[in-house]
């Protein structure tokens, strides 16, 4: 393990000074505005004397500072000539402050000159001269233009699809997989997770004739039956096929014979690791196929979200699940207990009403579709006598080679059918809620009125001022104290359930497997062992300097589910470490705060980007100087559809914990990132001093970001029930850093030191659709969610660390209206 230093203390004693240095900047962009405001004068012949005498006052204080940085580099000098550090860091020092030297020498001479010139034309070609030396020396730009069109709160466009309707198209772009050679092993001895009872080897005995496999006779799906139950003709009790010998009479179902489970159909993948919760529930539910199916089916929330997301583990452990994610959950349990298990991807076609409830809830199949399209899915309408009466959908079911005949998998032995199974398919039962509203109103007019008091809109610059919340607070306040008494004495005893409504799935238990599926299969596509790469969401993070990638890293989200995902800076080598540690307290025992230096010399220290996942380093950038900006791109990549994702500026000594959220924050991973930092204050404690960075900066990072979409997420559920809206996230870029602040000296980095911590909500895509189709209804949920995704972010610090308030956005929104700045409307016109 690596040691961590400490975080860098800000007012701490020794160290390089960066207040040095940020009142030199200061001062040079006071002398470059002035400068350029003189040339502009000199071109019109205007007179330029007050520009001439900020420009001596800046001058002054330049001298000034100087003064200082002389000191501080004679100082820095002796300092690592007495540490002995090897002459490459000297060398470094001298070639820093002979550029300082030579900067400032060229500033004064061009000052001089354009003080000493006589007409107007020296003049004007001597404060070009300066203006070009103090262009080029300024500071790179920290503002970032913004984009209306990626906002972080926003929809993201998917391409709309149509789904494929032949087994040609799916295998020309799902390539089929190559299956290993041999028959199948889940039941000849290759693994032995579930003891069972002893079968006679069979493998050399498939090609006899009189073993004949059969199909078995299944009713097409009629779509006119109110049932979720397909329909299934039993087969003929004398067919059955004879073995020779001493082998039990036993009947063998297979579609083909060289469609026989394989070693795949029971191994691990990306979205299937046998882990201690996967093992365990298939251990709580007997290892029996029904038990498992059931339990699936009846446990896992479904969301309309496209592609492998979250894997078996990530599912199970959210239990809030798309259909990809929901089948490989499934078959993980399977494969675990023995039975071989793969994925079927194809096109199913589902009655108008049964999409309408099955994607959430929906009165309106054009707001359904919609809502299903937004995520990717492909789906068509079926329309039928000018109506949609069914729906076509891409989608992904489960094959279990199940022990069918005689126990439709009630027993499990040894398999002899493959068995179609969907446990994301499900229909549900509402629940109304409590209608507040009808008993306690609110008068929306007076509301609004008392939001306006005290503004001042401007219509011709889009803008509103003044004013303040205090009256509409008020209004709020009291309508809850309304609200509250009369469900305390209307509905003593509901619970938040019982206030909200909502919906709860229709458990379907039998005691055998049905073997055919509750829709209709339009085009069973493509049938795979393992996710196709073309079906996984993918995450790819890079580091570019000066447009070159010093860290490109692409996984796929099953991959990285529930790891923490860390990007920090590490020395470049050891003179780069030896330099740190010389500037850092000496000696063992406590560390008192004060004798942190303020900051260290960012030219003296080389660092390289290192990204690690689950705390294993994956990749390591090129050396870059402590404090240089450098850019971050952090890009989603959905199946069948673009990039997208987030780009920002960072400085090179940055920290930031990278967290892809999908909506699906769970109690507990919130409660093992606790014990996880509960056991580093007990290491500090007790004196140890070797910790990793994961134990304090990115378990505190990762705490505020998971607290963060916790919140988040239970405050947009209840933001669903109130506006009639079913909404769900779609893969998301939230970014937890501390920040390094580097102060510049002539454009140079010069001292760097600690800022303080951020959370930036990077990509929020969420998805949204009124379940009735009112539009104005699904305006609103997305204006408020936007606004609490905002509020929330400050409010977090405020909990988890006190002290002086966060700086958010709607904050600095609030204050803005308390102080008379007026806030504007942008449009996508508006250009920043």
């Amino acid at each position: 393990m690596t040691p961590l230093s400490p975080p860098l203390a800000r007012g701490g004693s020794g160290g390089v000074g960066a207040a040095t240095g940020e009142r030199f900047e200061k001062a040079l962009d006071a002398i470059r505005e002035n400068v350029g405001r003189a040339g502009d004068k000199a071109e019109k012949g205007e007179d330029d004397a007050k520009e001439r005498q900020i420009i001596k006052t800046k001058r002054a204080q330049i001298e000034s500072a100087d003064s200082d940085f002389r000191k501080e580099f004679a100082a820095t000098e002796k300092k690592l000539k007495d540490a002995k550090l090897p002459q490459e860091i000297v060398n470094r020092h001298a070639k820093f402050v002979k550029k300082y030297e030579d900067n400032l020498q060229e500033l004064k001479g061009n000052l001089d000159a354009v003080e000493k010139a006589t007409t107007a034309s020296d003049k004007r070609a001597m404060i070009a001269k300066a203006k070009a030396q103090l262009e080029k020396t300024k500071s790179p730009s920290k503002h970032v233009p913004l984009d209306l069109s990626k906002l972080p709160h926003r929809t993201i466009k998917t391409k709309e699809r149509s789904p494929r309707l032949n087994r040609e198209e799916f295998e020309k772009d799902i390539p089929r997989q190559q299956k290993p050679a041999g028959l199948r092993s889940a039941e000849f001895g290759v693994r032995n997770v579930v003891a069972a009872e002893p079968v006679l080897d069979l493998i050399g005995d498939f090609s006899l004739p009189e073993k004949i496999h059969k199909k078995r006779i299944l009713l097409a799906y009629d779509s006119t039956i109110a049932s979720d139950i397909p329909l299934e003709l039993p087969l003929p009790l004398g067919e059955r096929t004879e073995v020779r010998g001493d082998l039990i009479s036993r009947l063998i179902f297979a579609q083909a014979t060289g469609d026989l489970p394989t070693a795949a159909d029971l191994a691990e993948t990306q979205e299937i690791h046998f882990t201690t919760a996967i093992i365990s529930k298939a251990q709580e539910l007997g290892h029996n196929p029904v038990n498992i199916y059931e339990w699936v089916r009846n446990n896992i929330e479904f969301v309309p979200t496209y592609g492998s997301i979250q894997g078996a583990d990530g599912c199970l452990e959210s239990r809030t699940c798309n259909a990809y994610d929901t089948a490989s959950l499934l078959i993980a349990l399977l494969r675990v207990s023995n039975i071989s298990s793969r994925y079927v991807y194809g096109t199913i076609e589902v009655s108008a009403d049964r999409f309408m409830d099955w994607a959430g809830g929906f009165s309106d199949i054009q707001s359904a579709i919609r809502f299903v399209s937004s995520s990717g899915i492909p789906v068509a309408p079926v329309v039928s006598g000018g109506v949609i009466s069914k729906v076509q959908l891409e989608h992904p079911w489960v094959e279990a080679w199940i022990d069918y005949n005689p126990s439709r998998g009630a027993r499990h032995v040894m398999g002899d059918t493959w068995i179609p199974l969907d446990a994301s398919y499900k229909q549900h039962t509402s629940k109304a809620g409590v209608d507040i509203a009808a008993s306690v109103s609110l008068d929306n007019q007076a509301f609004l009125l008392a939001l306006g008091a005290g503004t001042t809109a401007d219509e011709t610059t889009g803008s509103v001022l003044g004013g303040t919340c205090a009256a509409s607070g008020q209004l709020m306040e009291n309508y809850r104290i309304l609200a509250g008494n009369y469900l305390s004495q209307q509905h003593p005893n509901s619970s938040v359930g019982d206030v909200l409504g909502g919906s709860a799935v229709k458990k379907q238990e039998f005691p055998y497997l049905l073997g055919t599926l509750p829709y209709r299969v339009y085009t069973a596509g493509v049938k795979a062992s393992e996710m196709p790469d073309s079906l996984r969401n993918i995450v790819n993070i890079r580091i570019l300097d000066v447009g070159t990638a010093s860290l490109d890293v692409t996984r796929s989200l099953p991959e990285i589910e529930g790891k923490q995902i860390a990007l920090g800076f590490i020395p470049a080598t050891q003179a780069d470490q030896d330099v740190i540690l010389q500037y850092l307290p000496q000696g063992s025992g406590s560390i008192d705060m004060a004798s942190l230096p303020q900051a260290l010399p960012a030219y003296l220290i080389n660092v390289k980007p290192e990204l690690r996942i689950g705390g294993i380093t994956v990749a390591t950038g090129g050396s870059i100087g402590l404090g240089k900006a450098m850019t971050l791109d952090v890009t989603l990549t959905m199946p069948g559809q673009g990039g997208d994702g987030t780009s920002r500026s960072i400085s090179a000594g940055d920290y930031l914990v990278i967290m892809i959220e999908n909506g699906t924050t769970t109690s507990g991973r919130l409660s093992s990132l606790q014990a996880s930092i509960e056991d580093t204050r007990l290491k500090l404690q007790s004196g140890i001093t070797i910790y990793t960075k994961e134990d304090i900066v990115a378990n505190m990072l990762q705490a505020a970001g998971l607290v963060y979409s916790a919140e988040l997420g239970v405050k947009r559920g209840l933001l669903e029930r109130s506006f009639n809206v079913r909404a769900m996230m779609q893969p998301s870029i939230l970014l937890a850093s501390s920040k390094l602040v580097t102060t510049l000296v002539f454009g140079l980095p010069h001292a760097s030191s600690g800022q303080g911590i951020s959370l930036d909500m990077a990509r929020d895509s969420v998805a949204a659709a009124s379940r009735s189709g009112d539009l104005a209804l699904e305006k609103r949920y997305r204006l408020a969610s936007s606004l609490d995704a905002s509020g929330l972010a400050s409010r977090v610090f405020d909990d988890l660390l006190g002290g002086q308030p966060a700086v958010g956005a709607v904050r600095i929104l609030q204050t803005a209206k308390g102080a008379g700045i007026p806030v504007h409307t942008l449009v996508l016109a508006t250009s920043l």
